[in-house]
């Protein structure tokens, strides 16, 4: 196995260890620091330390000396030291060295005979993917994606020989930056919000408990290191770190600290509320200053929120009544959109879901009076998330056929619940290329997720323009 596939192996085998020690723990939101909910630069300093900002003189080092794992580093790059050294991180010198910017063709390329997924009319393209890896994939989609003036702005991973590079970049435009991997350390790319982008770092293959994080704003070429190498938590151990303009939370199964980005002092902590005894709390997704997510058990799940002035809240939910759930938030800031499950049949399984809406809103009262129904979910989007942007929302589907489990996705207009669906229509389909999941939607374009041969990363992108009438909302 090369060096950068071991990095991507050690952040998704670390996912079920992640689940398997998450638990549920009575207790509400515990400030710590001030407590007059007013601005993060007043917080008084913790325990941790200020985030390393780095410099000409401690983050580059003389690549000369040749990298830590012995591959070829390209002209141009520096070693990235502030974290620590033998991870065999780089940065680029300057702009003029960023990797390429994002190039598209159509996902015609991938039709093998089968036709392709959705209705004739659609303009789909991919992400070209001419370079080659030394073994595996050319290209790993992660979930990271923020839509800024209206533009997608999309995080991967490119692999070119033994080398990986994770790049953020606009659909369309700038490449905004990169980090050379050359395997010294595992890494998984976290979330991107608010402008900033994190990455939880892996200090050993063997424990999976240990590590810190890195990131910053998306327009630096340097790092910040916002945990330290041999970082721990205090609980069980950091499963994900969830961005956000100004703050930072750290999931760790329990009593999750949320933390000021400019000086890494934990500000509050994210405890599991006793109306939600036995739930997990984890998936936040930052909008501004605020956090949503979902709060689940086998049996029952509810649409959370926490700001620093009101600490956490059920947004949508019955904490008594286990035959109802509501899952799935998403929001651009603008609206919002969830699926409410009635009618429990067996764990995790309910006999009607539909979407709803209201207007961005942290105040549960407000969501309860001013929420409108959308239509009816009948393809199977209880596991999955919204993405929502420019007054539609998206949400990945998996159907059942008269030939098996088709995937894809469904983009709704929550003006008037008109939905557009693309989907596998064979199992032969399957093989050659599958839309698994959104990653943004913009006024004009789906961006998602795909898989081509059962094993290959797809980046596609869909106008929204080209599906159709659309199907009227049930």
């Amino acid at each position: 196995m090369t060096n950068w596939s071991r990095t991507v192996a050690i952040a998704v085998a670390a996912i079920p260890l992640a689940i398997g020690v998450a638990g549920g723990c009575s207790g509400a939101l515990e400030e710590a620091g001030t407590d007059d909910g007013g601005d993060v630069d007043a917080a008084p300093d913790g325990t941790r330390p200020k985030p390393s900002r780095g410099g000409a003189a401690d983050a580059r080092v003389d690549s000369s000396a040749g990298p830590p794992t012995g591959k070829t580093i390209p002209a141009g790059w520096s070693l990235f030291a502030d974290y620590d050294p033998a991870c065999g991180f780089y940065i680029p010198d300057d702009k003029a060295h960023l990797p390429e910017p994002y190039r598209w063709e159509s996902c015609s390329v991938l039709e093998a005979g089968h036709g392709m997924p959705g209705p004739d009319s659609m303009d789909c393209r991919r992400m070209v993917t001419d370079w080659q890896a030394a073994e595996g994939p050319n290209l790993l989609v992660e979930s990271a994606a923020e839509v800024v003036d209206g533009k997608a702005r999309l995080e991967v991973t490119r692999i070119v020989g033994d080398i990986g590079y994770v790049v953020v970049a606009d659909a369309d435009g700038p490449v905004h930056n990169s980090l050379l991997l050359t395997g010294g350390c595992g890494i998984k790319p976290g979330s991107m919000n608010g402008g900033k982008a994190v990455y939880r770092i892996y200090d050993s293959d063997n424990d999976f408990t240990i590590g810190g994080a890195i990131g910053g704003s998306v327009d630096s070429l340097q790092p910040v290191v916002y945990l330290p190498k041999g970082h721990r938590s205090t609980s069980t151990f950091s499963q994900q770190f969830d961005i956000g303009a100004r703050y930072l939370v750290e999931e760790v199964g329990s009593a999750d600290p949320v933390y000021a980005l400019d000086s890494m002092t934990q500000i509050a902590t994210i405890a599991v509320a006793p109306e939600d005894f036995g739930m997990i709390y984890a998936g936040y997704r930052f909008s501004g200053d605020d956090v949503f997510w979902e709060g689940g058990t086998s049996i029952r799940s509810a649409v959370k929120v926490w700001t620093r002035a009101g600490g956490v809240k059920t947004l949508v939910g019955w904490p008594n009544d286990y035959t109802r759930s509501a899952s799935g938030i998403g929001t651009d800031g603008v609206d919002m959109v969830w699926l409410e499950e009635n009618g429990l049949i067996s764990e995790g399984i309910y006999s009607d879901y539909q979407v709803w809406t209201a207007k961005y809103s942290t105040d549960p009262a407000a969501v309860a009076t001013n929420k409108r129904h959308v239509l009816a979910d009948t393809l199977g989007s209880y596991s999955e998330r919204f993405v929502v942007g420019c007054g539609y929302a998206a949400i990945a589907i998996h159907p059942n056929t008269d030939w098996g489990q088709a995937y894809g996705v469904r983009v709704v207009r929550l003006a008037d619940g008109v939905s557009w669906t693309v989907y596998n229509e064979s199992a032969p389909q399957v093989s050659d290329l599958v839309i698994q999941r959104p990653l943004a939607v913009t006024c004009d374009e789906v961006f998602a997720r795909g898989l081509s041969k059962r094993t290959d990363d797809e980046l596609v992108r869909i106008r929204i323009d080209s599906l159709g009438p659309g199907i009227a909302p049930q």
